[in-house]
């Protein structure tokens, strides 16, 4: 019976990951498989491998608004640290790019006169925006065990590791004075991060 509810949670697995980008639930993450429930697995819960972890997963939303939308109950049951993700995130992306095929362009007749010069391009100045990271774990916390006032924000980065970060600074002298204060409430090891870099990553 055991066996047999393994199998069919390898094939729920598999038909999932050939299907089109979409978004499902994260319930929880696992360090060994564990054979799903036939309630489980009746109530639409997966598993998939990640980066040696077994991943659990709850349905498969078209959209991210549907995902959130079911996501709500969820956390007020038994799942209360489950989140949003998509499917390129577990599997990578389904997508392939279009190709156009080139066409040549009509030859036009040499101007007679000299064209005007162009405009210089005028390069705007990147803006850096500063965050401040004050955990890294394999595994997923509640973002309330940090016991900050700020918000804590999540990450789930490509190396399956997570990462917590406070604040968002377009100033750097504003960044370091609040990473004192971060260093000071009990995180010494706190430090800037450029926030472009966990940007795509950021669990909501």
């Amino acid at each position: 019976m055991k066996r047999g509810v393994i199998l069919l949670s390898m094939i729920l697995s598999m038909a999932i990951a050939v299907a089109q980008d979409f978004y499902t639930i994260q319930v929880r993450s696992l360090s060994r498989e564990t054979p799903l429930t036939m309630e489980e697995l009746q109530a639409g819960m997966w598993q998939h491998k990640v980066g040696g972890q077994t991943k659990c997963f709850m349905g498969r939303f078209d959209t991210y608004e549907e995902a959130k939308a079911a996501l709500v109950p969820l956390k007020a049951g038994k799942y209360s640290g489950a989140f949003v993700v998509s499917s390129d995130k577990i599997f990578g992306s389904n997508n392939t790019a279009e190709v156009t095929p080139k066409t040549t362009a009509p030859s036009q007749p040499a101007p007679t006169t000299r064209p005007a010069d162009p405009a210089p391009k005028v390069v705007a100045p990147k803006i850096k925006t500063y965050t401040i990271q004050i955990a890294a774990y394999r595994y997923p916390l509640y973002t309330k065990e940090f016991n900050l006032k700020d918000e804590v924000m999540e990450f789930y980065c490509s190396d399956n590791i997570y990462r917590y970060t406070v604040g968002q600074f377009g100033d750097e002298a504003q960044a370091r004075a609040k990473l004192k204060e971060i260093k000071d409430s009990g995180y010494p090891d706190a430090f800037l991060i450029d926030y472009k870099k966990y940007e795509v990553y950021r669990i909501e």
